[in-house]
């Protein structure tokens, strides 16, 4: 998880950035993690097809924009290795902002 918070300290979270802005800089993050989720994963399902439901679920719930980076892609390594793609439709889990 070290890589992540690199990724998350080189970068400036504490700016204001549009939603657009926003989810441009999660799918890069999501696009530097996707080896260490695909070993999560296992072969249990799609990479990219899961990697594509959580930045879905990203750009999707704005209060998710409001938590810190490294949180959000902490939940998202833990959906990985719980093989639960966090896509509302399915139902399997969610990814709810708390404060």
């Amino acid at each position: 998880m070290n890589d992540t918070n690199d990724m998350v300290a080189s970068e400036q979270a504490t700016q204001i950035l549009t939603k657009k802005e926003h989810g441009d800089r999660m799918a890069g993050w999501l696009d530097k993690l996707a080896p260490t989720i695909e070993r999560a994963l296992s072969k249990a399902m799609d990479t990219p097809a899961f990697v594509t439901t959580c930045l879905t679920a990203f750009k999707t719930t704005p209060k998710l924009m409001d938590c810190h980076p490294t949180s959000f892609l902490a939940v998202v390594m833990q959906c990985a290795q719980l093989k639960l793609p966090p896509d509302p439709t399915l139902g399997w889990a969610w990814i709810i902002p708390r404060r």
